[in-house]
Parts: structure tokens; sequence; C-alpha cells
């Protein structure tokens, strides 16, 4: 998909999706620049579900990081944006 979008010039791509989604593009390193809510509601659980599913990382340091992060409360929830670091 991103290969033909990539051949009719789009430079964008907005992806609002489930966990698997998102985390096959974190997986594939083409995420560039993340804007996310995060509810200042607590769910938890061994079972809950994952905004961003995948392989994930063994260290900390190994995490994706965001540069140039902005915060904002939002409707009582946390928005947060950044750029994803290179």
């Amino acid at each position: 998909l991103l290969a033909r979008l990539g051949q009719q010039r789009y430079t964008n791509v907005l992806v609002e999706g489930g966990g698997k989604l998102l985390g096959s593009f974190f997986q594939e390193q083409v995420v560039d620049e993340v804007h996310t809510f995060v509810s200042t509601r607590i769910i938890g659980g061994g079972s809950a579900i994952s905004p961003v599913a995948g392989r994930g990382v063994d260290l900390v340091r190994q995490a994706t990081l965001l540069e140039t992060p902005v915060c904002a409360e939002v409707d009582g929830d946390l928005y947060v944006s950044g750029i994803v670091a290179r």
C-alpha cells in the first residue's frame, strides 16, 4: 500500500487504527510523526489491549523517542505529539 501511495506521489498518510496496524507501521519504521490521545482513565490488566502491538523492545533505551514533544489537556484527556527521533 505504501509503495503504491509513493508511486502516486503521496507524501503524507494519516494512520488511525488499532494496535496491530499501528505496531506494523512502527515495526517498518515508516512513522515520522505521532499525534495521540491518552485517556485519564486507567484500565490496565493482563489482557488489556495495547495501543501499539508488535514485537516491542527489550530495553527502555530501545524505545521510540519523540523529539520536540507537545502535551496538552483536551476535554479531560491528554494530547501528546512529537517527531519520531531517528
